[in-house]
Formats: structure tokens, sequence, C-alpha cells
């Protein structure tokens, strides 16, 4: 990749990212509402999830180190893709069980790509590349806003069930920015005086 595509590159999988939790977790009482959950299990389903996700964490950052074969950005990708098949059984499975079983998922895989994604761009500024981490990270900020205005508008025109169906668009699309971020090499550095 050329190293002034870089932070553009990085900030597409920043956008999508954060479009994907806004959708995921901004909307999460709406779809779930909808489902037949009562605000308790919408809570408890949430702060599950966020144990879970605290548990799991450095079991995922412990594999992540010792990559051998997958790069880091592909770990991040196989992640996004049990997203992507979460997200479709949320669309053709019913049932509120196994409703709450994928919601459960989706928001663990998300809340565990955080930091890989992270790690994704912070191991490219520590090897001196020309990545713009601030820029990237306030394009995903705005994207945030912008799939909260999108995913709100379309939820109140088509009903809570377009909700998986713009989570699997922002997730498909996240895909394939991950799988397609190869950095390549670090910049030169200039030898010391």
């Amino acid at each position: 990749m050329k190293p002034r595509f870089l932070t553009s590159h990085y900030a597409w999988i920043q956008g999508c990212y954060w479009m994907a939790y806004c959708i995921l977790l901004s909307f999460s009482s709406v779809y779930l509402l909808d489902q037949g959950f009562s605000n308790t299990q919408i809570g408890l389903l949430l702060g599950l999830s966020g144990l879970l996700t605290a548990l799991l964490q450095p079991f995922v950052g412990a594999r992540a180190d010792h990559l051998k074969v997958l790069s880091l950005g592909q770990f991040a990708a196989l992640l996004i893709l049990a997203m992507l098949l979460c997200t479709g059984g949320l669309l053709l499975l019913p049932g509120q069980a196994v409703q709450g079983g994928l919601f459960l998922s989706l928001l663990i895989l998300l809340q565990l790509l955080t930091s890989l994604l992270y790690a994704l761009g912070m191991d490219c500024v520590n090897q001196g590349m020309p990545l713009n981490f601030g820029l990237a990270r306030g394009v995903g900020a705005g994207s945030y806003a912008l799939a909260s205005t999108l995913c709100g508008s379309a939820a109140t025109a088509f009903g809570p069930k377009c909700i998986p169906v713009l989570l699997g668009g922002a997730t498909l699309l996240l895909l394939a920015a991950a799988l397609s971020f190869r950095p390549g090499t670090p910049a030169k550095q200039a030898a010391p005086p």
C-alpha cells in the first residue's frame, strides 16, 4: 500500500467499525424490544457481554500476539466474518433464545475487535509508517454520527427489522477494509548524526 493511502485506508476501517458499533449498541434496545425482550433482559444481555468480553480479551490478545500464519488484519477479519455470520443468523433464525445468543455473540465479537483494530493502527505508527491515527479515529467518530442518523431514520421508516440489514452492510464493508489492509514496509529511518 502506498504510504499516502495508509491513513485513508485505516480511516475506512475505523469508519466501518464505528458504524457497526453504533448500529449494534445504540440500537440494541430498539431491536431487542421488537424481538420481545424486556428492558431487564436487555440490560442483563449488555452487562453479560461486557463481562464475557473482559474475560476473553486476555486470551484473544495473547493469540493475536503470537500469530504465525495470519496477520493481525487477517485475524481481525476472522472475527468480523464471525460477526457477519451472526448478523445473518439474526435475519434468518427466529426465536428469542436464538436471537439473544446471536446478539450476545455479536456484542462480544464487536468489543473484542476494538483493541485488535487499534493495535493494527498502532503497529503501523510504531514501525514509523505515515499513519495519522487521530485523523482516522476522527473519521470513525463522524461515521458513528452518520450511522446513528441513517439507522434512526431507517428504523423509523422500515421498522426495527432493518437494523440487522444495516449492521450486515457495515460489517461487510469492515470485512473488505480489514482484508485489504496491507500497510507494507516501514518508512526508512534517518540515520543518527
